[in-house]
């Protein structure tokens, strides 16, 4: 029995689920993504462990790289992803899939790709904000997605989803004026509620699918599923509109392309290499005179059927083979590429006047084969690779209007013109009319500039704490405090000028090491005084100075008061003075020279300490701002020029390995990270003291062990901390990174840690934990506290920051 449409009482309880679920977790609805506020739900209070706040997202349960909205996309996680066109209306809508964040954008007007304008819809998450599978349980229903991979469009403005994780086709009627709830469903026997392959069944069927990579419909909207797995196209008569033609009106196959016409078989290649066969196809398209075109991927190669609706399943052309059926080789040789071959083709488009514009994406390009029922496969223009059909490079010259990197999905509008889903970039591209043009891009949405390819587009409101690295300060010399964040994977320093972002979620007002908010480039435009290359901490003075360890330049870099002077450096450390080198130990190694510092602080005397991670060593300056950037004293080492670890022989109270966060408190105690020895280093006063350290935390007050977890993870246990702040009171924090933890010491009169951040209070675990709360870290960095006490974790892998009150 073939399944028919299903009854409205699903889509209400589907929507009643929904609103639920906004109302709870107190967000905006779907329903439109314009910009607005964003909600925020403080689920901690004062005194505890759990997070009352948070930078970086806009809840608790998000954790993406950069900050996910309405904006950007990120196919690059999975290098999937795709974009189309509606036809049905002037001027013509785009819709783009986001893979990574299981949605699909919809913009209501092609002109998006000039003024790069945010989506005005969101399908597939209740808000603009979220970007879980299946919102983030593991069953789907009508209004989730989980890897979407393909989007497609009919005469009517239906779209149709492959939702390629859950093993199904959704259709969605109209969906820029109704709710983003499907109203049909392929591939599942017409529940909202299963995702297995084919059914769970061993074979396939008419009614079932097993990872739908493509979709695709004809002028008489047919629809055509590229059914990878099952080695096969699927074709649906009219499957929305009942008419006198066989099969027509419901949502089972009424043809295959692949199977021999077997709807039970799913053999790749089933009678060999040949006009009949398919192997793992990605894409189907159509062109206006119903030929239907075929991403054979796993082949190589791209088929063409010639109206097949009155005719047979044998392909009558291919592409990227040499017009050759039985061969199925990636390039000539294998090796050559040309204008003739293809490597794993992933999508096809035809335009009004019968061009042909495939993304060939093993060779990370697009090529234009003008009227092939005239001129033959072979390619008569390129995209992304300068012009050049023997080139085959990600990104060409650099990320720009001429670059693309891994093209997944190619689309045309009614004026004839391209579009790419360049989604090694992070972008959807448009070329204007390009049979008569250029190959340069026009247009761009999901990034603001052509330069930039970024997941969730970079701007001034997520992070990158790439490498689960990142850095905070915060400024307590002014009311209210200011937030300094030390953003390592976008290259640059965010500052907010009030500690409430960690409510508001406002944009940073500050931008260092990048010309504006939008862009990432290491060293942009070269090593200055306002360029960084992945900044790793930062601290500020008692007169509102900025310092920023500037990690793979090798030096340090101090900024006089920036809310009133600008974001351009002033004074230098680590370079002899030059703001445009960037070299480990320039110079060799000296009083004068850095090699990736990791850690800085300034105590109240405007004493500078800097940790020297690779040179294992960490060098005092005794008031630079008002004498010059040469080291006055060395920890760790017995000199200046030597640089090993622990002094080459153990741990003791005067040697260091890999240090990294350093600290003072408001007696000018000094502390460090000693990430190599597993251990916290705390030294009393050193300006008028020495260079052994006093106390030792992680260690059981031994200075001579480095054991991580030295007697098992514990209160008394450290292993490979990463930073260290002292509040007001006295009370230590220190990051303990590969424990997933964050500790505090109260006062401390001895080195047990009283409570613990990250792993729900208890001493005894240090799990990384992969759903993000309030309660939960994966492998945190920086730490600091402001002027009320307040505590600031940075969440490495959450890519956010953390506030607690007055824990």
């Amino acid at each position: 029995m073939k399944p028919q449409r299903k009854f409205n009482w699903w889509k209400l309880t589907v929507l009643s689920a929904a609103i639920l679920v906004c109302a709870t977790a107190m967000s905006v609805s779907s329903a439109s993504a314009g910009s607005g506020t964003r909600p925020y739900l403080p689920p901690g209070s004062a005194g505890d462990n759990t997070a009352d706040g948070v930078l970086g997202q806009v809840n608790f349960v998000e954790n993406q790289q950069n900050f996910r909205d309405e904006r950007g996309v990120n196919t690059t996680g999975l290098l999937l992803g795709d974009v189309a066109i509606d036809r049905s209306i002037s001027p013509n809508r785009v819709f783009a899939v986001d893979s990574g964040n299981h949605r699909v954008l919809g913009w209501t007007n092609i002109s998006a790709f000039a003024s790069h304008a945010a989506a005005n819809i969101v399908i597939g998450q209740p808000t603009r904000f979220t970007g879980g599978c299946n919102l983030n349980t593991n069953l789907p229903s009508a209004s989730s997605l989980c890897t979407p991979t393909s989007v497609a469009v009919d005469s009517a403005g239906r779209l149709y989803v492959a939702d390629s994780g859950n093993n199904r086709v959704l259709e969605y009627n109209a969906p820029f004026t109704t709710d983003r709830i499907a109203d049909d469903i392929f591939g599942q026997f017409g529940t909202f509620a299963t995702k297995d392959c084919n059914a769970g069944s061993a074979a396939p069927s008419s009614d079932s699918l097993c990872n739908p990579t493509g979709v695709g419909v004809d002028k008489s909207d047919n629809l055509y599923i590229a059914d990878r797995d099952n080695n096969r196209v699927l074709e649906f008569n009219t499957p929305e509109t009942i008419t006198g033609v066989t099969g027509s009106g419901d949502t089972s196959g009424d043809r295959v392309f692949g199977q021999l016409n077997n709807l039970s078989s799913a053999t790749c290649n089933i009678s060999g290499v040949n006009n009949v066969g398919l192997c793992h196809p990605r894409s189907v398209a159509s062109d206006a005179s119903s030929n239907i075109y075929v991403a054979d991927t796993d082949n190589d190669r791209v088929l063409e059927y010639n109206t097949p609706i009155g005719s047979g399943t044998g392909a009558d052309r291919v592409f990227g083979q040499h017009n050759s059926f039985t061969s199925s080789i990636c390039n000539d040789d294998g090796v050559i590429v040309t204008a003739a071959t293809l490597c794993k083709p992933n999508d096809v488009a035809v335009d009004g006047l019968g061009n042909v514009y495939i993304a060939d994406t093993g060779n990370t390009r697009v090529l234009e084969i003008n009227t092939p029922f005239v001129s033959g496969t072979t390619a008569d223009k390129v995209f992304g690779q300068g012009g050049s059909f023997s080139s085959a490079i990600c990104n060409l010259g650099g990320v720009s209007a001429s670059s693309i990197c891994t093209p997944m999905g190619v689309s045309v509008d009614t004026g004839n013109n391209l579009y790419v889903a360049d989604c090694g970039n992070n972008r959807e591209l448009s070329f204007t009319t390009p049979v008569t043009t250029d190959t340069i891009a026009d247009g761009v949405v999901s990034q603001v500039l052509f330069t930039t390819n970024a997941q969730n587009l970079v701007d001034a409101l997520g992070l990158d704490t790439a490498f689960n690295n990142g850095g905070i300060a915060i400024d307590k010399t002014v009311v209210p405090n200011r937030v300094y964040v030390a953003d390592y994977g976008n290259n640059r320093v965010l500052a907010w000028n009030n500690i409430s972002a960690f409510t508001t979620h406002a944009a940073a007002n500050l931008v260092f090491g990048q010309p504006n908010g939008l862009v990432r480039t290491p060293n942009n435009g070269g090593i200055k005084p306002t360029t960084l290359n992945l900044p790793i901490a930062v601290a500020v003075d008692s007169a509102g100075n900025l310092y920023v360890v500037d990690s793979s330049n090798n030096r340090v870099l101090e900024f006089n008061t920036p809310f009133v002077s600008g974001v351009s450096a002033d004074k230098v450390f680590g370079q002899l003075g030059s703001f445009t080198t960037g070299t480990c130990n320039n110079g060799g190694v000296t009083a004068n020279s850095l090699c990736i510092p990791l850690g800085v602080a300034v105590d109240s005397g405007g004493n500078v300490y800097i940790s020297d991670s690779a040179n294992d060593r960490m060098l005092e300056y005794n008031t630079p701002l008002t004498t010059n950037t040469t080291a006055d004293r060395v920890f760790g080492q017995a000199n200046f020029v030597s640089t090993l670890c622990n002094r080459g022989a153990g741990p003791s109270s005067i040697t260091l390995c890999n240090p990294w966060g350093v600290a003072v408190d408001g007696s000018n105690n000094l502390y460090v990270a000693d990430n190599g020895n597993n251990r916290a280093l705390e030294y009393f006063t050193p300006i008028v003291s020495g260079v052994s350290a006093d106390r030792v935390f992680g260690q059981l007050n031994v200075f001579t062990t480095n054991t991580g977890n030295n007697g098992g993870i514990s209160a008394k246990s450290l292993k490979e901390p990463q930073n260290v702040a002292v509040d007001s009171s006295g009370n230590v924090y220190i990051v303990d990174k590969s424990n997933n933890r964050g500790l505090k010491y109260n006062t401390p009169g001895d080195t047990i840690a009283d409570k613990s951040f990250g792993q729900g209070g208890l001493f005894n675990q240090g799990f990384c934990i992969f759903t993000p709360s309030p309660n939960t870290m994966c492998v945190p960095d920086g730490v600091a506290t402001d002027a009320s006490k307040n505590l600031y974790i940075v969440d490495g892998e959450n890519h956010r920051i953390l506030q607690y009150l007055t824990p």
